[in-house]
């Protein structure tokens, strides 16, 4: 993928199934700027790690940073992971609808933060208000995502 005249914030944009063996398959996510040759994970690593396992039930839309990737070419990685021969008899992990773009959209219009983001300066604290707002959807699961970074 050409990235080379694109400036962040980036995002890769993609809808999700899987079912698979919970803890032990893993659905990872990479990103490589050498043709190959190295690879950066930009979510999960198989055992234990953080990325998505066991069974989403529903189509997830899933949207990730791209945007240190800015003014390269990319190569994006799907790698699933079973760790093992045993057990396999899950029906796997299923991707559509790939899409790479600049710029910020709400992947889930749903969803609303306030604040969106910010700093708390250490020892301080910060309340944060989560919106979940069904009008308009249609009966079904959904999942979304609230991310905390820190430093420590």
């Amino acid at each position: 993928i050409d990235l080379t005249g694109a400036s962040a914030p980036l995002t890769l944009e993609f809808y999700e199934y899987f079912s698979t063996e919970h803890y032990w398959d893993f659905c990872m996510v990479a990103v490589s700027a050498d043709g190959g040759l190295t690879w950066t994970q930009l979510r999960g690593s198989s055992y234990w790690g953080t990325a998505p396992s066991g069974s989403s039930n529903v189509w997830i839309l899933s949207a990730l940073d791209i945007s240190p990737f800015a003014g390269q070419q990319i190569l994006i990685g799907y790698y699933f992971d079973t760790i093992d021969d045993a057990a396999n008899d899950f029906a796997g992990w299923f991707i559509d609808d790939v899409k790479v773009y600049e710029g910020v959209t709400d992947v889930v219009p749903w969803l609303s933060s306030s604040p969106a983001d910010g700093v708390v300066a250490p020892g301080g604290n910060q309340n944060v208000t989560v919106t979940a707002n069904a009008g308009g959807m249609s009966g079904g699961t959904f999942r979304a995502s609230l991310v905390v970074n820190n430093n420590d």
